[in-house]
């Protein structure tokens, strides 16, 4: 069986699209044509080897408009991987109190 390469540029801007939150994984990747595993493996992939954004700056000494829109789009990758992290913290808290109360209760 043949498998699918996608270059690049598809797999940022995938992983973009699935890190806005608009839609969710699976519906994203039925959109694009390419699998729930291939889209997470991607998004695994950005997410533990981030890039440094390469910024150029206007005349002004702002960033220029697109390079704006890759900050804005990391920095929601970021925020939404941190809030997962945050989830995912609480529910071991959660989860490690219930047993530790449940250890606790006499039989």
């Amino acid at each position: 069986m043949k498998r699918n390469s996608y270059d690049e540029s598809f797999k940022s801007e995938a992983v973009s699209l699935a890190l806005s939150g608009k839609l969710s994984y699976a519906k994203l990747a039925r959109d694009l044509g390419i699998s729930y595993g291939t889209l997470k493996n991607w998004i695994y992939g950005a997410m533990n080897e981030p890039k440094p954004p390469q910024t150029k700056m206007n005349k002004s000494g702002e960033p220029s408009k697109p390079d704006y829109q890759a900050l804005e789009s990391q920095f929601k990758a970021a925020h939404k991987e941190l809030e997962l992290r945050k989830m995912g913290i609480d529910l071991l808290k959660k989860g490690n109190s219930t047993a530790v109360s449940r250890r606790a209760l006499p039989a």
